[in-house]
């Protein structure tokens, strides 16, 4: 009985590390291989949930999948987001929304975030509106000079 104990104590142990060291996104290269028109439907469909939490994991998987694919065409993600950054069933929804619009608005803007590793999503969504806020003051700046 101890022995069982002990051992499934350790398998707990070696579990919960586990799970520690998993990311919440893919890496690129998987990213590559999947078949990028089944993801975007998947995606789509998780943009139409009432869980708050599937749609802002939606939302930024589509953000990064946009970051790394700045000219694949995705219009009905795109038209769903533009709906959601006005619509969205909450403040959190539509402002996490607006800054995926803001990927697919200016790709190029971004891509020194593809580089980075993500741990989760609000990690994602933070730099994205960190880079955004930076770019709009700089324009700000231009323009008052």
């Amino acid at each position: 009985m101890k022995t069982t104990i002990i051992l499934l104590a350790l398998l707990l142990l070696v579990t919960a590390a586990f799970a520690q060291t998993t990311r919440h996104f893919s890496d690129y290269r998987s990213r590559q291989r999947a078949d990028i028109d089944v993801f975007a439907t998947r995606l789509l469909e998780c943009l139409e949930s009432t869980n708050e939490g599937v749609v802002v994991s939606a939302l930024s998987h589509i953000g990064l999948m946009k970051l790394y694919l700045p000219d694949q065409r995705f219009s009905d993600l795109e038209s769903k987001i533009h709906f959601l950054a006005i619509d969205g069933a909450n403040q959190a929804i539509r402002y996490r929304a607006y800054l995926v619009s803001s990927i697919f608005s200016d790709p190029a803007a971004f891509t020194a975030d593809t580089s980075r590793n993500y741990n989760n999503p609000d990690e994602f969504f933070e730099v994205i509106g960190e880079r955004l806020q930076h770019s709009t003051l700089g324009l700000n700046q231009l323009v008052q000079k």
